[in-house]
């Protein structure tokens, strides 16, 4: 109720069709041949068909979607046909919503002479996360902050931020050649690279006295014509 566009009856609308859309949890779907992972507060859509799901003009879904992405109310990622729309912190606001229920039904048994248990573990460990990397959107997802520290604690020679950047282009490069276990596959890619002395520049061997006049040569000797 705090929000300007609440007295706004289409916002309203809007923002509850989004909520009723939005996926309760990850999906994936086909999409040209390919795996498209659509996560949990996700949801495909467009301007025409919001339009047509909530009798909203167009030009007004527009606006109204201009205006949610100020207040971070949503995000928004535009394709040819449709759109990816992400409705922030929609886990927080579910978890909200299961804690009250919890302690509805906490208070119903207490009445009733039975304890009940309202503790509830939400966070996963980083480490059970399953890692993915979406051909469609090209990028990384499930790669944790903890799991980057604990990459660079156990492969002390890589830059990690490098060598992630290096296997996405690796896997946009082959196709073909899907991992079933992609957590393994970063922590394989970086131990041969540790092996091989890493991707970090301290890392590196310092130049030999002909090394360093090659590269000064290369660098300030213009070749003869």
């Amino acid at each position: 109720m705090d929000k300007f566009y609440y007295r706004d009856s289409d916002s309203v609308h809007l923002w509850l069709h989004f909520l009723f859309r939005a996926n309760h949890k990850d999906t994936e779907i086909i999409f040209k041949g390919e795996p498209f992972k659509i996560k949990r507060g996700q949801f495909l859509s467009s301007r025409n068909k919001l339009s047509k799901e909530t009798g909203v003009q167009e030009s007004k879904i527009e606006r109204i979607l201009k205006c949610f992405e100020t207040e971070q109310q949503i995000e928004q990622l535009s394709f040819r046909s449709f759109r990816l729309f992400t409705v922030t912190n929609y886990d927080k606001m579910q978890n909200s919503e299961q804690l009250g229920e919890q302690l509805v039904n906490t208070d119903n048994k207490g009445k009733k002479g039975k304890k009940g248990n309202t503790t509830a573990r939400t966070r996963k460990d980083s480490s059970k996360l399953k890692i993915n990397f979406n051909f469609f959107l090209e990028k990384w997802e499930n790669i944790t902050d903890q799991d980057r520290e604990r990459w660079a604690e156990a492969y002390p020679a890589c830059d990690i931020k490098l060598e992630i950047l290096a296997m996405a282009e690796w896997l946009l490069s082959n196709p073909k050649k899907k991992k079933s276990n992609y957590r393994r596959f970063v922590t394989n890619w970086l131990s041969r690279k540790q092996d091989k002395g890493g991707s970090l520049a301290s890392n590196k061997p310092e130049l030999t006295e002909e090394e360093k006049m090659r590269e000064h040569y290369e660098k300030n000797l213009k070749p003869r014509r």
